[in-house]
């Protein structure tokens, strides 16, 4: 995409802060234009001759231009200002009038301006007349013998202005409007080269070479929603964006769905537990067995989300990564929820959740769990805060990166991905949370409404749960 076309979508992207200093630099403008006192302007000639009459007309020529030249020199002299100044009506110096006046030749003519500015229209006209009065009075006494040869006299008095000069409003204005444009536009274009955030377009199709898998709307209370059976999830954008998650795992794992599978994220709060609940949901209502781990033994967060979750003691992923020895199916910590039938809660938070994972009992751990369940879904800790969510991630067959469109950083999301990648993590894509994209709800469309479908687990996962549950103890 061209600068060209980037510039507009910036703008749109940056509008507030365009608006805001566009208003900001338009307001001091105005501030200024209307705070400038009202400045009148008024103008009279004198027109300088030879009084020797030239033998040709280069003669003529060079004569009237050095005379023209020569007086308006003398014009501008403090003895002509304090003149002007003593002659005026009102109090003034010859500093001020010199100030005040501007006297330049007319080109090609042998007229001489005599510019003037006051306050009032009658000061403007009363300084510019009497300067001409007094420097045509003086003319003849000023300078050598040889400027008698010249002589000046007043061509036109200077008329009473109506209007100011300055300051000129709409002029300034419109000054002010293109230079908030320009200020506007550029904060804008540093804002967003500052701006670390993603940027996620409708168009967008991968991020760091990663695919992305699916994108999450927006949702209030979907940590209510998803733990329940909630007739308006079953039916709503959320829920399909999570079902499309499950199916788009199994093509990206080159056609066969994952039996372990780590939610990862880069920082706190981007929706990383809310994803690994909903695949978990999607999954049991796809009919496959499926088992969700709270492995983040820092700031466990699903007993939260689950709301129904009991604790049992000597239950959870810290006791049985403590206990290393083999112990059969029946004695893991599966916790019987309804809709969420096989969930491991975190257990008793370690001093070092680090060495507790990498002690070598999770990959035995992993692999007895993907025996007894078709999908192993791992809730972990932010990738930012340390070892944890690369140590599960590293024993699991792949992972998913979650990223917040409104909140993630490119510079975190980029470490994300280098440190996920030096452990050699099966990163299958990327899913987009709170993307703000608008999902249509087709339920006249032969859509389903209600209850979620848990009917459909009754086929392949059902058996194996119903055995695994009929000989499950109570752990110890």
């Amino acid at each position: 995409m061209s600068s060209a076309d980037q510039l507009p979508r910036v703008l749109w992207r940056r509008r507030l802060s365009f608006l805001a200093t566009f208003a900001l630099v338009l307001g001091a403008a105005a501030a200024v234009t209307f705070a400038l006192p009202e400045v009148y302007s008024a103008e009279t000639f004198v027109l300088v001759s030879a009084t020797r009459l030239p033998t040709n007309d280069f003669e003529a020529t060079q004569s009237n231009q050095v005379l023209t030249k020569t007086y308006a020199e003398l014009l501008q002299t403090r003895n002509v200002a304090d003149a002007v100044a003593a002659s005026l009506p009102y109090r003034s110096s010859g500093k001020d009038v010199q100030g005040a006046v501007d006297i330049a030749p007319v080109s090609g003519t042998q007229l001489i301006r005599i510019g003037a500015e006051g306050s009032t229209g009658a000061r403007a006209q009363t300084l510019a007349n009497i300067y001409a009065r007094t420097f045509v009075g003086q003319s003849a006494r000023l300078g050598a013998p040889s400027l008698r040869t010249g002589q000046v006299t007043l061509a036109q008095p200077a008329p009473r202005p109506g209007d100011p000069s300055r300051p000129k409003p709409k002029l300034y204005l419109l000054v002010g409007a293109l230079l908030a444009a320009f200020a506007g536009a550029g904060v804008a274009l540093l804002r967003q080269r500052l701006d670390q955030r993603l940027e996620i377009e409708p168009s967008t199709t991968e991020l760091l070479g990663l695919p992305i898998l699916a994108r999450v709307p927006e949702v209030r209370r979907i940590a209510k929603q998803v733990s329940r059976t909630d007739k308006g999830y079953g039916g709503s954008p959320t829920s399909d964006a999570f079902r499309l998650l499950l199916v788009n795992l199994s093509f990206a794992n080159h056609g066969r769905q994952p039996r372990s599978l780590a939610v990862l994220s880069a920082g706190a709060g981007e929706g990383k537990s809310i994803t690994a609940v909903s695949i978990a949901r999607a999954a049991l209502e796809a009919g496959v067995d499926a088992v969700l781990v709270d492995a983040d033994l820092r700031r466990p967060s699903t007993a939260t989300l689950l709301g129904s979750l009991r604790p049992v003691e000597g239950a959870g992923l810290s006791s049985l990564l403590v206990r290393r020895q083999s112990r059969p199916d029946e004695d893991l910590a599966v916790e019987p929820l309804g809709l969420l039938p096989n969930v491991i809660p975190s257990g008793p938070l370690p001093p070092n959740p680090a060495a507790l994972l990498g002690a070598g009992g999770l990959g035995s751990l992993n692999e007895r769990l993907q025996e007894a369940f078709e999908l192993v879904v791992y809730d972990t800790p932010p990738v930012s805060v340390g070892a944890d969510a690369s140590i599960v991630a590293a024993q699991c067959e792949a992972a998913v990166l979650v990223v917040n469109a409104s909140k993630t950083r490119c510079d975190a999301l980029l470490r994300t991905v280098d440190q996920l990648r030096r452990v050699n993590v099966n990163i299958l894509g990327i899913v987009v949370n709170r993307s703000g994209a608008e999902i249509t709800q087709y339920k006249d469309y032969g859509g389903w409404v209600g209850e979620p479908r848990e009917q459909a687990s009754e086929g392949r996962g059902q058996g194996r749960r119903h055995q695994r549950r009929a000989r499950t103890t109570q752990p110890t």
